[in-house]
């Protein structure tokens, strides 16, 4: 048995024919996110959220309950790289049995692209983490952008534009929703991060997620087909 991929020059002409209403609203958001995210780098460098962001961790830790720290300290690491990552590896292995190569890029591209941008935005912004209270988890490295944030909104993300075009599209973005809203706000309960933190996680990981899904789409379509034939 040989394995083929069907992957021929029409791509090029049927890109042209997929600039929809769609794709230029896409690219909209994407622009807009942008620049969320680059306001969001610069006050934050400037120290102009620090009040703001003071204000909101002290006034969810006056409902700190032993209940609570007990959920979000064993729940909060369901956002953490390596969780992610064992997620997103079952996830392709499965998309890979299933030799769907347009969601398995969307998956592993939206993935590790986040990891990257969250890496270099926190080594260039290098801002410490808050220190207002004694931290129920001890946590290394610089606060903005949220690792945890990023990671799992671009899971959550990139699970939504895998299922966008089916009938799990409102179950995705639902779940997608709670679990990275949950992860967010476990990391500000924890008082390990800034919500400027975790608002800039959200916003790179949204943006970076629509980027790699509409690139790939636009490039290779919804479909590649591997086939596989066997020699006579």
């Amino acid at each position: 048995m040989s394995l083929s991929l069907n992957i021929t020059n029409e791509y090029s002409a049927r890109a042209k024919s997929r600039i929809t209403v769609m794709t230029v609203i896409t690219i909209c958001l994407v622009a807009a996110l942008a620049v969320v995210a680059i306001k969001l780098a610069r006050d934050v460098q400037e120290h102009e959220t620090q009040g703001v962001d003071r204000h909101i961790l002290l006034t969810i830790h006056q409902h700190a309950t032993p209940f609570l720290d007990w959920i979000v300290v064993h729940t909060t690491n369901i956002g953490s790289p390596l969780v992610v990552a064992i997620i997103a590896f079952g996830l392709a292995l499965y998309l890979a049995y299933r030799r769907d190569v347009v969601r398995f890029l969307v998956l592993g591209g939206s993935l590790v692209g986040a990891a990257g941008l969250a890496f270099i935005i926190k080594s260039t912004i290098e801002r410490p983490r808050p220190q207002l209270w004694h931290h129920l988890m001890s946590e290394s490295g610089f606060s903005f952008i949220s690792g945890h944030a990023t990671m799992s909104m671009a899971l959550a993300a990139a699970i939504m534009a895998i299922l966008w075009r089916t009938k799990w599209r409102w179950l995705a973005i639902i779940c997608g929703i709670f679990y990275a809203g949950w992860v967010g706000f476990s990391r500000l309960y924890l008082g390990v991060h800034y919500p400027t933190d975790v608002l800039g996680g959200w916003v790179v990981a949204t943006a970076w997620v629509m980027v790699v899904s509409l690139t790939i789409r636009l490039v290779f379509g919804d479909t590649i087909r591997i086939p596989f034939t066997k020699k006579s």
